[in-house]
Formats: structure tokens, sequence, C-alpha cells
């Protein structure tokens, strides 16, 4: 029911999709919802799926809005062809980029700025500085074989302040798990200890062991988000990253 006000309005989260599009300089409008996210869609790009068949069960694991027929612009854009994807790292070789490829054939980091394909190995010094000291809006979905990333599934943090105990969420081949920068820390100093989030344990499997840079040095290059220093020396109250300091820093 409608007031003074106007009519209700319904927050939807966002979806990694929209924040791929605004990494991209492109936004996810119209008047649909799109096939594979839910994100709003014009009726331009149909999904090109085939459609269900008799008798045969319909796996939903892929898409969020199976009865719908067009995309977003964002997710348009992730299933490019041929594209050039940059990488966290220079990687043993000294490559940073690789061109000719599709971002979903790779682990992927989206943030507001930017979009990486992730090396696990090759990568992973990179990736957990990052999320030791995360930006206040990314995705991570990672994959360990050969199957796509299925990113339009995947989790997004948005937050006005990250703080040493905020739980953050991430998809490992689909699967959601979440971390606290505390505890990841500590699993890499010490680590994993019996008690920390599942999610601490795979990202340690995955990415670790690592050794962190110590405090002072550079962790990232140009234009990668920056957080905010420590503002209490009680970890579950420590602001890792703070909307008012990336807007003093921008």
């Amino acid at each position: 029911m409608a007031d003074a006000t106007g009519p209700l309005k319904i927050h939807r989260p966002l979806t990694a999709p929209q924040l791929y599009a605004r990494s991209q300089g492109e936004r996810c409008e119209g008047s649909s919802e799109c096939y594979w996210c839910g994100s709003p869609c014009p009726k331009l790009w149909a999904h090109g799926q085939p459609p269900p068949q008799p008798f045969v069960r319909f796996d939903r694991s892929k898409t969020k809005r199976p009865e719908n027929a067009h995309i977003c612009k964002g997710c348009w854009l992730l299933r490019r062809p041929r594209i050039t994807v940059n990488f966290l790292s220079a990687g043993k070789e000294g490559k940073s980029f690789k061109d000719v490829e599709c971002l979903l054939n790779w682990s992927v980091l989206i943030t507001g700025t930017g979009a990486w394909a992730i090396r696990l190995k090759e990568d992973n010094g990179e990736l957990l500085e990052t999320l030791l000291q995360p930006p206040l809006q990314f995705c991570l979905s990672l994959v360990t074989g050969k199957e796509k990333n299925h990113v339009q599934m995947a989790p997004v943090n948005d937050h006005e302040e990250i703080r040493a105990d905020t739980p953050l969420a991430f998809n490992v081949d689909g699967i959601g798990y979440t971390y606290c920068t505390h505890e990841l820390e500590q699993a890499l100093l010490r680590g994993p200890q019996d008690g920390m989030l599942p999610g601490v344990r795979r990202l340690f499997d995955l990415l670790g062991p690592y050794t962190m840079k110590p405090e002072g040095v550079e962790k990232r290059k140009a234009g990668r988000p920056r957080g905010n220093d420590t503002a209490s020396e009680n970890p579950a109250v420590k602001v890792v990253t703070r909307a008012a300091a990336l807007r003093k820093s921008g």
C-alpha cells in the first residue's frame, strides 16, 4: 500500500553481474529480469539456452529466472568469448594478462573498479593480501576444475564498513563459504585452528601457505582498493575498511 511518500520500494541485493557491469562503466537496466541472475535487463539479448525438456528435471543451480527469455548487460559482458583478461599478478612467466579469453573460464575477483582472472597458485599472494584488506564491494568466485565459472550465482559483499570479524562471502565451485579477515590472518600466521570458519580453511587449502608482507610494506599496485587502519587493538572491533576513509583517499 502506498503512502504520502510514494509506493514501497523493495531493496534487492547487488548481483555479481551488476557489479561487473559497474566495473566496466556500464549499468544493468530494463523492465525485465535477467534469465541468469535476476538483475534488471532490457528485452535485447536472448539467453540462447535450450528450452526445458519434458520429463527432464531442470537444473536451477545456474539460473535465477528460468522463465525469462533475456539477459542483463552484466551477464552479456561476462559471456564475451574473446576479451583480454587481467591477472592479479605477473606470475612466474611475467604475464599479467592473456588475450582471446572468456572471463568465465577462470576464477574471478570483481570489485566496483575492476575485474581480475585468478590463477590459484600464481596469484595467491595478491589475492590473499586483497582478502585481508578487502574493498567494501567485491565478489569472489573460485573454480578448481574445468567447468565454467557460474559467477551469476556468486554472492556480493556490499558494506559501509568491514571489521575484522565481519563475515565475508565467496564461492568455490558454486558452494558458498564465509571468512573474516581476523581468522584468515591468524590461519596464515599459525595455521588453521579448530573453531575457525570453514571458509578460512578452504581459502588456506586453496591459496596457502603464504607469508604475509610486513606492516608498512606496500601491498597492492596503484588502482587497487585500499582499506583503513585499525580503530582498536581488539581484533573484534578492528576496522579493516570504511566508506568514509575511502572517500577521503579518493
